[in-house]
């Protein structure tokens, strides 16, 4: 009918029918449990107009590829009711905020009543994909992630995330790299907008010898807190340690500009140029090799 009145094209419809063929599939196979039944039977009832071809191939490899994507997310966003609010303002300057065109859409969307589904209904977009982004706007701190299921308003004191940075510095102390682990993320899942809980948590990732996830980590402190010098004193060592040695040369040459080092990172000095030094070596090694 929309298409006879010309409101909308075949190409248009098509492309609606394929999303919404494509999300049903998808959250299908995100069931982990459940009920069916199969007729082999010829299909009727089914205007041949309406066919619309998807590759079942590429059908399965997105699926298989969204599964895998919530397996990261789910810890933040551990279903559609999650309600994301409007992080508080940080306590010390102004930074701004560089953002894609659908995470503005997002953005717009938030009031601190729509849970994940409305938004994504709102936007005409797939849960997944407003979830995704969601999760990256938590990680930047420009969101947090509110689950009205568990709501009990949990004021989680400075007291508390002292107590549990000391657990983790003391897991981290005796090599108990997995409790150590353990614990910081309990910090970071109570506090995600403390650059130093990602700090500490980037360390563990380090000294368990996992320069992935120690960058990661390191990154999302300074995105919360870009004057943060250990972050980027370890972040030059987290890079180092993956083989990405320019990447780490940039990071102390950073650690070197910060005028708000303590006197404890200052400390540091030699040790950032030995590093430093081996690094831009490393790095035109490769580079020769290479050439």
């Amino acid at each position: 009918i929309l298409v006879a009145m010309g409101v909308l094209s075949p190409r248009e419809v098509e492309r609606q029918v394929r999303f919404q063929i494509e999300e049903v599939v998808f959250e299908v196979m995100s069931w982990r449990e459940g009920f069916f039944s199969f007729s082999e039977e010829p299909v009727t009832g089914v205007p041949a107009e309406t066919a619309v071809r998807i590759s079942t191939e590429a059908l399965l490899m997105e699926g298989a590829r969204r599964i895998d994507e919530w397996s990261r997310i789910e810890k933040h966003v551990p279903h559609l009711g999650v309600v994301p609010q409007l992080a508080p303002a940080p306590e010390r300057g102004e930074g701004a905020l560089d953002l894609l065109p659908p995470e503005w859409e997002v953005l717009a969307l938030i009031d601190g009543t729509r849970d994940v589904r409305a938004v994504a209904q709102d936007l005409g977009r797939s849960e997944f994909e407003v979830a995704k982004t969601l999760f990256g706007l938590e990680s930047a701190g420009v969101v947090v992630l509110v689950d009205p299921g568990t709501r009990r308003e949990r004021v989680t004191t400075a007291a508390e995330l002292a107590e549990l940075a000391g657990r983790a510095e003391d897991a981290l102390a005796r090599r108990d790299l997995e409790q150590a682990r353990a614990t910081a993320e309990q910090a970071v899942a109570l506090y995600p907008h403390d650059a130093t809980v990602h700090l500490l948590l980037g360390r563990i990732h380090l000294a368990a010898m996992r320069p992935p996830e120690a960058v990661e980590e390191l990154r999302r402190a300074l995105r919360l807190d870009p004057l943060l010098a250990a972050a980027h004193r370890l972040l030059g060592h987290a890079l180092a340690a993956a083989g990405r040695f320019g990447e780490a040369v940039d990071q102390w040459e950073q650690w070197e500009r910060l005028a708000s080092r303590s006197e404890q990172e200052s400390a540091r000095l030699e040790e950032v140029q030995r590093a430093k030094a081996a690094a831009q070596t490393l790095a035109k090694a490769g580079t020769v090799s290479h050439g």
